[in-house]
C-alpha cells in the first residue's frame, strides 16, 4: 500500500510500480517482484491493499517471486531503533540468531508456525499479535499460489519469443513454488 512504502521510506507509490511492470512486461521482459510481509505499523486495510496490489501486478504481466516476512537484523535501522518502528526485537542474543537461522531453512507449514509462532519471528509489531504475523504472512503466500495459474498462463502467452531454456526455468520455478516453495521460511 502507498501508506506502508511511505513508511518505510520508499520514494516510489503503487502506481509507479505497476505502471514499470506493466512497462517493461509489454517490452518483453520477466518482472519478478519481491513482497514483504509484516512491515511495521501494517493495518488490516494496508494488508488488504497489498494482496490488491499482488494481483495486479500478475494482471499486468508480472510474477510474484519473493514473498518474505521482514526479518529485523542487527545493524539496520529498524533493530537499533525498534521504538521509533513501534515494534519489538525477539531475537537479542547471538545463540538466538543461530537457532533462527536453522529455522530459517526448514520448510514450514501454517500450522507449526501458528502453534508457535515466536520461534519463526524475528520482531513483534505492537498492533498486532504474533498469530496475526503469522497469518497474514501466510495468507500473502497462499494468494501467490492462487495466483499461479494466472502466472503460468502469462509465461507461456506472453514471453513466446524468449529462448525456450528461460521459459523452462521459469516454469520450474512456478511447478516449485506451487509444491512446496510457499512453505520455506526464508527464501
Amino acid at each position: 500500500s502507498d501508506s506502508v512504502l511511505r513508511r518505510m521510506g520508499r520514494k516510489s507509490n503503487s502506481t509507479q510500480i505497476l505502471n514499470s511492470v506493466k512497462g517493461i512486461a509489454e517490452r518483453g521482459g520477466i518482472v519478478l517482484t519481491s513482497w514483504i510481509s509484516n512491515l511495521p505499523g501494517e493495518t488490516e486495510s494496508e494488508f488488504q491493499e497489498t494482496q490488491k496490489m499482488m494481483h495486479q501486478v500478475v494482471k499486468a504481466g508480472g510474477f510474484i517471486f519473493w514473498i518474505e516476512n521482514l526479518h529485523v537484523f542487527p545493524g539496520t535501522r529498524l533493530y537499533e531503533n525498534p521504538a521509533d518502528w513501534d515494534i519489538k526485537i525477539l531475537l537479542t542474543k547471538l545463540e538466538n540468531w543461530i537457532r533462527w537461522s536453522i529455522l530459517s531453512k526448514q520448510y514450514v507449514t501454517f500450522e507449526e508456525a501458528y502453534k508457535d509462532p515466536l520461534k519463526y519471528l524475528t520482531h513483534l509489531n505492537r498492533n498486532a499479535s504474533p498469530e496475526k504475523m503469522i497469518e497474514r504472512f501466510y495468507s500473502n503466500r497462499r494468494f501467490a499460489l492462487a495466483l499461479m495459474p494466472e502466472m503460468k498462463s502469462n509465461l507461456e502467452s506472453n514471453f513466446k519469443n524468449l529462448p525456450l531454456d528461460i521459459i523452462k526455468t521459469e516454469m520450474q520455478f512456478l511447478d516449485w513454488y506451487e509444491r512446496k516453495g510457499w512453505k520455506l521460511w526464508l527464501f
